[in-house]
């Protein structure tokens, strides 16, 4: 079972800080349940995982049904895709376009798919956070990090990278190469996800 106590905290803060979640706003967590395929192929521990991942966003749906009682919180469940960036099936992906926000606890990412770009499309805010367990949510975990923090450090390290050309590695175990990054633009994965058709990973902080 899922301890709501000590990730109840971590929530509220990733729906306030990270999404930007409003009053009257809708919200879905979303979550993939193991196929037959998964049944077949995956050992019982990534069942296991898979299966707490499923525990976890039931919990923050109801943990956020609570606490932003004037939002209107939504909880799905659908059949895994069974590999990252696999497209769901064309039900799902059209339900994913109803909502304001959403948290995509899931074991396959659905971050690199046509589903979740023709949701940002239509404005909704994504938080993909495929192979999570309720760790992360705990004091000290990684979704209790200061994300103003590492939003400005990472969009300090992405101006370094554009007004550059070369890249230099080096290590005194005796790595030492260049390579050119001319005409590529860096950008920030900041977490912060709080702008309409804003979407990335979450923890971030690349």
């Amino acid at each position: 079972m899922i301890n709501v106590s000590k990730i109840e905290s971590g929530v509220q803060k990733i729906l306030v800080r990270n999404m930007g979640l409003r009053n009257n706003e809708r919200l879905l967590v979303t979550t993939d349940s193991p196929s037959a395929h998964d049944l077949r192929t995956l050992n019982i521990k990534n069942l296991d995982d898979m299966l707490k991942r499923n525990l976890l966003a039931s919990s923050i749906a109801d943990i956020a049904e609570r606490k932003f009682p004037k939002c209107k919180t939504s909880f799905t469940i659908y059949p895994s895709t069974g590999r990252n960036s696999a497209e769901p099936e064309k039900t799902v992906a059209t339900n994913l376009q109803k909502y304001d926000v959403i948290l995509a606890i899931t074991t396959y990412s659905l971050s690199h798919t046509d589903a979740r770009q023709s949701a940002t499309k239509k404005g909704v805010r994504i938080a993909s956070m495929p192979s999570v367990l309720e760790d992360v949510f705990y004091d000290n975990g990684s979704m209790t990090a200061d994300y103003v923090r590492i939003a400005s450090e990472t969009k300090n390290l992405t101006k370094i990278l554009n007004d550059t050309s070369m890249i230099r590695i080096w290590t005194k175990m005796g790595t030492d190469f260049c390579f050119s990054i001319k005409g590529r633009k860096g950008l920030s994965d900041t977490g912060i996800l709080n702008s309409r058709g804003d979407w990335g990973n979450l923890p971030a902080g690349e």
